[in-house]
């Protein structure tokens, strides 16, 4: 392979002719044999192919150093059970226990050892479970003795009610989910008596776990 070298002045390195304001440099220069015109503007200084060259050059560089990969941040995630509330209680409670805690519930007292087992086998002796329950409720929230809160108190504080009605019958406060729902459920009907309310916590399935 030839190999030819050019002794180029500064002056042939730089434009060649000017047509309509934009000129051209050949490199090598015309005289020489040059392969390629490249336009430029009028009044901007032209560059030699090494200066191209370089420029090509330090314009890889930067392109490489932009699109260096930079580390991953990496987040730890602690492990959080989300369980729904009352969850922890896995037992169930025998017909004695649901009856003698309803009964304390109801009227702040403990029921007697007779009374007590005349009611559990009034459970045993029906095949129903839940309606031998809703019939002690109901048997209970007649008696005059009872301690159920007055239709104006639950009215005037919605949410002290909500949750003193959580603590009597679930030993637990009420979640910020079940307190809403409850007190909208109350304002939206007024209708709805501290009895009813006391009725469905004696029956909710949570009440039948310890």
């Amino acid at each position: 392979m030839k190999i030819t070298r050019y002794k180029i002045s500064p002056l042939e390195r730089g434009a060649e002719r000017s047509e309509g304001g934009v000129c051209t440099f050949s490199f090598p220069p015309a005289k020489y044999g040059g392969i390629k015109k490249i336009p430029f503007i009028k009044g901007v200084p032209a560059i030699g192919g090494w200066e191209i060259l370089l420029l090509v050059f330090s314009f890889s560089l930067l392109t490489f150093s932009a699109c260096k990969k930079t580390d991953d941040n990496t987040y730890d995630v602690n492990n959080v059970n989300l369980l729904p509330p009352g969850a922890g209680k896995t037992k169930q409670k025998s017909n004695e226990q649901y009856v003698s805690i309803l009964y304390a519930n109801l009227f702040q007292q403990a029921l007697s050892a007779n009374k007590l087992f005349d009611i559990s086998q009034c459970i045993e002796s029906i095949g129903d479970k839940d309606i031998a329950r809703e019939v002690i409720i109901s048997n209970f929230m007649n008696k005059p003795d009872v301690l159920i809160p007055a239709d104006s108190v639950m009215q005037n504080n919605p949410e002290q009610f909500v949750t003193d009605t959580y603590n009597r019958f679930l030993v637990r406060n009420p979640t910020v989910a079940e307190k809403t729902w409850f007190i909208n459920y109350i304002n939206a009907n007024p209708n709805v008596t501290p009895e009813l309310i006391y009725f469905s916590f004696a029956l909710s399935n949570e009440y039948m776990y310890y």
